[in-house]
């Protein structure tokens, strides 16, 4: 094709996302919802209204014909009543259709329980700096080509990416730490096995009670959240931020006085909020259980200088995080959002779709995952 020819094309489509993309921004979530609301009443009374004409129509004429007006009139009134009691389920029918965005997520087939997967690999696949890390093992680089070509070819799922192959091959290398199938497994865990040692994300130094400073090597930064309401020792629960600083600089059960310390402010932050807990009673039976508080999180956390050695300060804004639905470790789903050129993606295995900044922050604060980048 002729070069011209190609820039035309690509004017054309240029022009027909543009155009797309303002019809579905036209307005806010909120005012979407609230206009599916008004269509969902206005359907139950139309359908209403067909009825009765209808019925009355088939009285007057002594035609029991008549009645099948009945029929689509019910439909119609079951869509209203459905769009009218649940907007925010038919908001996210209707972001479903929409047609593909250039660069957004592609969804993930979810074969054999690997929701907790799925969510980790679009994490890592929209943090561009960590895609060097995962191209060293060729299994992952073989699936980050696979998910680029689904992009640039505009699929809004990738059904020939087999992540099930990519739970196999963590399996085999976490030495059975991950089953082959069938389990839920802890989205955490995927981190911990790929970025493990040498490969860890974060690589820190600690001092224990001002000592000699020794190497810590850590795939996720562990945020400890406490006791969760209503449990012995609870607490009103700190900021985000100061959950944050307590991770650099806290005293163990014993009284020891820890610090950690980066050797300049890093470029990603990996934070896992750990939502999940286990405590003996004092009857010695274990309690097992998970902590549902919302996290004091607007999305930006600083690193202060008394953490680095160098004394830099850096901010950091949240671009994805993971949300894991359902009471226990071993049950549930995982769902994960990212921010792509300004714009927040929901994305749970095969299903990708736009939502507002306003849903992702609120959505944050019950996160259990995070990315986030330097500015």
């Amino acid at each position: 094709m002729p070069t011209n020819a190609i820039g035309t094309e690509n004017g054309i489509q240029n022009c027909f996302y543009k155009t797309q993309d303002k019809i579905w921004n036209a307005c806010s979530t909120d005012k979407k919802i609230h206009g599916l609301i008004i269509i969902g009443r206005v359907l139950q009374a139309a359908a209403v209204a067909s009825i009765v004409a209808a019925v009355t129509y088939a009285i007057a004429a002594v035609s029991a014909t008549a009645l099948i007006a009945v029929i689509p009139a019910v439909a119609l009134g079951a869509l209203g009543f459905q769009m009218a009691n649940c907007p925010e389920e038919a908001h996210g029918f209707l972001q479903k259709l929409r047609p593909f965005w250039p660069g957004q997520p592609v969804g993930l087939v979810n074969k054999g329980n690997n929701c907790w997967l799925n969510s980790g690999l679009q994490m890592l696949i929209n943090a561009p700096r960590l895609q060097a890390r995962m191209r060293r093992i060729p299994q992952f680089s073989q699936f980050l080509d696979a998910y680029a070509a689904a992009r640039d070819g505009h699929q809004k799922m990738a059904k020939k990416i087999d992540s099930q192959a990519l739970r196999q091959f963590i399996s085999r290398e976490s030495g059975g730490q991950i089953s082959v199938a069938g389990d839920q497994e802890d989205a955490a865990q995927f981190f911990e096995c790929l970025f493990q040692g040498p490969h860890a994300i974060h690589q820190l130094s600690q001092q224990i009670n001002g000592g000699a400073p020794t190497a810590r090597q850590e795939p996720l930064l562990q945020i400890d959240l406490g006791q969760p309401r209503g449990q012995p020792g609870a607490q009103n629960r700190s900021s985000f931020q100061q959950l944050f600083n307590n991770y650099f600089d806290y005293r163990t059960h014993d009284g020891h006085h820890t610090q950690l310390f980066f050797p300049g402010p890093p470029e990603d932050l990996f934070i896992q909020a750990k939502r999940f807990y286990q405590r003996m009673d004092t009857s010695g039976v274990l309690h097992q259980g998970k902590i549902f508080d919302l996290i004091d999180f607007n999305g930006g956390l600083q690193l202060p200088g008394n953490f680095v050695r160098t004394g830099e300060t850096a901010i950091y804004d949240c671009d994805a995080f993971t949300i894991h639905q359902g009471g226990c470790l071993s049950e549930g789903h995982y769902i994960s959002c990212m921010k792509i050129d300004g714009r927040w993606w929901y994305c749970a295995d095969e299903t990708v779709y736009e939502v507002s900044e306003d849903w992702a922050l609120k959505a944050m604060k019950k996160g259990y995952l995070f990315h986030l980048s330097k500015r």
